[in-house]
């Protein structure tokens, strides 16, 4: 016996024309991440330098962004945050201090995703060779030089 009715049932989509997560209690329930701001003056010529990633994944593939992702279940934000810096760079670091909490509800095309971005010291003795060298399956790590002040 072949059952010909074919699933009508769609989902219900946002604002953006993203389908809704699943319910938790109730809610749905944006995704959580949490994001590394690493800047480091160079002494030579006091260049503030930030460190970012390009994307190997969608979207927004080949575009910069912060080291950073998704929060693991039971994960503290800050604990995410260094996990993800030293996954996609190799780098250690330690947390400064909260910079923001980002949650524009159509920043992300996958859906309502808030994060949580720290400012990270790394050691000022890695060298760039290291950032330049270290690749992984998803991502490269560059550097950027912001323009000085006057």
């Amino acid at each position: 016996f072949m059952n010909t009715e074919q699933n009508t049932e769609q989902k219900e989509l946002d604002q953006y024309g993203r389908p809704y997560p699943e319910k938790q209690g109730g809610y749905h329930m944006p995704i959580l991440t949490a994001d590394a701001v690493v800047l480091r003056k160079r002494k030579e010529t006091d260049e503030i330098e930030v460190l970012l990633i390009t994307r190997k994944k969608e979207p927004f593939v080949g575009r910069y962004a912060f080291p950073g992702g998704h929060n693991d279940y039971n994960e503290e934000p800050s604990v995410a945050c260094l996990r993800e810096l030293r996954e996609e760079t190799g780098l250690e670091g330690n947390i400064i201090q909260l910079l923001t909490v980002a949650g524009s509800p159509n920043r992300d095309p996958r859906g309502h995703v808030v994060s949580v971005v720290y400012l990270v010291r790394v050691p000022e003795a890695v060298s760039y060779t290291h950032l330049r060298a270290h690749e992984t399956g998803r991502n490269l790590v560059c550097r950027l030089l912001l323009e000085k002040k006057k």
